[in-house]
């Protein structure tokens, strides 16, 4: 529900902030927030649906979520590339695009 409040607002969060607002306590709170979206990114991938992930940003990648979200979406066909560069960029740009889109609408 966060996550999709989030989209409607056209908005990204870092995993910091996310653990914050799921109430996430130490230790590990980072661990646990990777946990809960790489589940969330299995179950819309499943139901076909922008992955609410991509709002999620690492504060330290410039706008783009942690290695993992590209790993996960890798395994689930999704992406053919590596965790950062320009294709990286791109294809968080459409993913968070298509979310906000999605989930604002």
């Amino acid at each position: 529900a966060h996550l999709k409040g989030l989209a409607r607002e056209r908005e990204t969060t870092t995993y910091r902030h996310l653990a914050q607002a799921l109430d996430l306590r130490p230790p590990n709170m980072i661990h646990q927030v990777t946990m809960v979206l790489e589940e969330l990114m299995r179950e819309d991938h499943e139901n076909g649906v922008p992955v609410l992930a991509a709002l999620v940003v690492s504060k330290v990648r410039n706008g783009l979520p942690a290695p993992g979200f590209f790993w996960l979406a890798c395994e689930l066909g999704r992406y053919v590339g590596s965790e950062s560069g320009p294709a990286a960029e791109a294809y968080h740009a459409a993913k968070l695009k298509r979310a906000w889109n999605h989930w604002s609408g």
